[in-house]
């Protein structure tokens, strides 16, 4: 069959308050906010989540590729402890042909 494409570009950045985070990371699978709070005990108290309707820029559309111009959607979530502060924040850019989003709400 045809190769596997990456279904998103990520790129991460993280607060110098967690220092030595990035030798701990390498090789690590799971959510970094878990290990935020496992190994440097700060409580994530909310995320703030943004979409937006974006194109690919030539950077981004070789790394997944695509091709430039092709729609695609970010996402930026920005996690944040008890005092407001922002711990973490993540940003992810997927293709529009490789991203869904479902929701079901309950009454």
């Amino acid at each position: 069959g045809a190769p596997a494409r990456p279904i998103c570009i990520t790129r991460l950045y993280l607060s110098p308050l967690l220092k030595g985070i990035d030798k701990r990371l390498c090789g690590r699978q799971g959510a970094v906010y878990a290990l935020i709070e496992a190994e440097f005990g700060h409580a994530i108290e909310r995320v703030d989540q943004e979409l937006q309707a974006v194109t690919l820029d030539a950077d981004d559309a070789a790394n997944l590729g695509a091709r430039p111009g092709d729609p695609a959607l970010r996402i930026v979530r920005r996690y944040l402890d008890s005092q407001g502060r922002v711990l973490e924040m993540a940003e992810n850019v997927h293709p529009a042909d490789r991203f869904s989003y479902r929701m079901q709400l309950r009454k």
